[in-house]
């Protein structure tokens, strides 16, 4: 991205991935080298590339990371019962099965668990992992049929430790990993990218170098404003609804009642998940 155009050359298509070589950055441009051997100049690098982001790892930019030691199995089903285009959320101490509405009577499924079991469920035929997904959802949706291939996943949640250096950014994956629990990584991807637009529109507007310090902090501080309570959240829902030890089944048991019973409470509880 850049608002000096007259000095870059144009950037490449977007209708297919070339991996970035290498990165580099001056007082005046950052420039990256392509696989394919084109070189870019701009005023600002926006890294979007997953939380495992290379981009971010050839800035030196490191991230806090949480392996769960667990994966997500994705994939598409029909299912018998309608879903009433709400998302759901099944939660167990070993496995967790998610549902988000697709068309007609189908969903997304998401389905975390261990290693072994994730393993498991991607070796199984049609047939078994039909009456598997059923059996998880205890028969919730009726008879179920998978739609397409199954992916998986390591569940690892990542928060960078910035999210800025002078000419660039990271947004979206790359900035903070969410666990997908409460279905937040993709709002909260957007929430950045909206930061980050306007610092740049600002920015352009005073007619300032999009890719000063100064400019990308202000996106970086209110990233992490909006990112924090959402991230640090999230993991302690996981903490809680994952654990077997007794206290933690007495604490949890404690304050959903509490958050349901106090309207206060459960109106800010539910403004942190939104």
């Amino acid at each position: 991205m850049s608002n000096d155009f007259n000095k870059s050359t144009h950037p490449p298509s977007t209708s297919k991935s070339i991996p970035v070589l290498s990165i580099n950055i001056n007082k005046q441009y950052a420039s990256i080298v392509l696989s394919n051997g084109k070189k870019i100049k701009a005023s600002l690098v926006v890294a979007a590339d997953s939380r495992f982001s290379k981009m971010r790892s050839k800035m030196g930019i490191s991230a806090f990371t949480r392996n769960f030691n667990k994966n997500m199995i994705v994939c598409r089903m029909e299912h018998e019962k309608p879903h009433q285009s709400i998302a759901y959320e099944f939660f167990r101490y070993n496995q967790t099965q998610a549902s988000l509405p697709y068309i007609k009577n189908q969903s997304g499924i998401i389905t975390t668990a261990t290693k072994d079991l994730t393993s498991a469920l991607m070796k199984m035929d049609k047939k078994k992992f039909n009456k598997e997904m059923e059996n998880s959802f205890n028969n919730f949706f009726g008879k179920m049929k998978l739609l397409g291939k199954r992916y998986s996943y390591p569940m690892v949640t990542t928060y960078a430790k910035k999210f800025v250096s002078h000419r660039f950014a990271v947004i979206g994956d790359a900035a903070v990993g969410m666990h997908p629990v409460t279905a937040h990584g993709f709002n909260l991807g957007l929430k950045g990218l909206e930061i980050l637009i306007d610092e740049i529109q600002t920015a352009i507007k005073h007619k300032t170098d999009i890719g000063l310090t100064a400019v990308l902090k202000n996106y970086q501080s209110k990233l992490h404003r909006a990112a924090a309570p959402v991230y640090l959240a999230t993991n302690g829902i996981i903490n809680l609804y994952t654990s077997t030890i007794l206290p933690a089944k007495l604490t949890r048991q404690f304050i959903l009642r509490f958050v349901n019973i106090v309207k206060p409470v459960k109106q800010t509880f539910l403004n942190i998940l939104k």
